[in-house]
């Protein structure tokens, strides 16, 4: 039996969506990996260690992190590894699989609309290839075909359609559709009309994304919390992206009243909104030199679509906002309604 599993590895989660029987799976892992052995059990074998390519790889964080954003990304063996950590916590080991997957807008596409063959061949070679368990040496998971379809054109799916394939009822499907995805190192603008064609001349990429905002608002925040706790002070990525998200900041309350906590709230919500305006403005310009067509289906997605929308507010547009596995979801629909799962059934064994 061959599971259909669709894969997008973020820049922060690794999302993992298939179907067993009538469950829908979602799970994710963090995408931090490093190049050698990483922790061990008392007994020497390998935790979460893997081979590719003949080089071990490990999920942990005893070792320094390999940066992951970087236009090699796609055919690295580590990405792959990724892929396989993320199956086999997903509980996909020892099954055989076909794996949907995307790419970013700017690389799945050419300036001239055209697919990137090259760079699409080159990311499914990679997943092609097999991962190994450090301790048996064998593989965990068997991958048996690699789709790829650009990252925001899957989410859209979403829109459409339900997790059975099935159209949503009240949505039309005449209309054009455009996906606004902030993503980590990049944000990308993908518009398609009705019948599927992607276009161009409101689609693109700005090379402005999550973690920039996340940079800006760390930066203006640790200053804030400083200075409320009277001592330099360092924020977690978690803090700041709650931050983000909620308006407010726990800190330490270093001179508590009668009836007071350990801790203190503040209100940080203008902090954050004038920390992130600068790459917000960036992405708004985006958005809107690629103006939307009147009653067009819009959807923001990305690792933080929903932290992010409330500061996209003045936008002159109401849009859908995804869930964190939107893209992964859009995937997987992809996959189910093109027959990808089915063709490889109909082949002889």
């Amino acid at each position: 039996m061959i599971t259909l599993v669709a894969t997008d590895n973020g820049n922060a989660v690794h999302k993992i969506v298939y179907r067993a029987d009538e469950l829908i799976v979602r799970h994710s892992e963090p995408t931090l990996i490093c190049q050698g052995q990483g922790e061990t059990t008392d007994d020497g074998l390998y935790i979460d260690s893997y081979i590719a390519d003949g080089e071990i790889y490990s999920v942990s964080t005893s070792l320094p992190a390999i940066q992951t954003r970087n236009d090699e990304f796609h055919k690295a063996p580590y990405a792959r590894v990724l892929v396989h950590h993320a199956l086999v916590k997903s509980g996909l080991a020892g099954k055989k699989v076909a794996l949907v997957t995307g790419l970013p807008f700017n690389r799945f596409y050419l300036p001239d609309g055209k697919r990137n063959e090259v760079v699409i061949q080159e990311q499914i070679d990679n997943l092609m290839k097999p991962v190994l368990c450090a301790n048996s040496q064998q593989p965990l998971v068997e991958v048996v075909s690699v789709g790829v379809i650009a990252e925001g054109k899957a989410a859209s799916f979403t829109l459409l359609f339900n997790m059975d394939g099935e159209e949503k009822e009240g949505v039309s499907t005449d209309l054009d559709t455009m996906v606004w995805d902030i993503g980590g190192s990049t944000t990308d603008i993908v518009t398609h009309s009705a019948n599927g064609n992607i276009i161009m001349s409101r689609s693109g990429t700005e090379k402005v994304g999550g973690i920039d905002i996340l940079n800006n608002a760390t930066q203006l925040l640790t200053e804030v919390a400083s200075k409320a706790v009277g001592r330099p002070m360092k924020l977690s990525r978690r803090q700041v992206e709650q931050a983000i998200s909620s308006g407010e900041l726990s800190v330490p309350n270093t001179n508590p009243q009668p009836n007071e906590g350990r801790t203190k709230v503040l209100n940080v919500q203008e902090q954050v909104r004038s920390s992130i305006a600068p790459v917000l403005s960036q992405i708004r310009q985006l958005i809107n030199t690629r103006s939307q067509p009147e009653g067009a289906h819009a959807l923001l997605v990305g690792g933080g679509a929903q932290a992010y929308a409330k500061y996209l507010e003045d936008l002159p547009l109401m849009l859908e906002i995804g869930g964190p596995y939107t893209n992964a979801e859009g995937m997987w629909i992809w996959g189910a309604c093109s027959g990808f799962l089915k063709s490889l059934s109909d082949q002889p064994a």
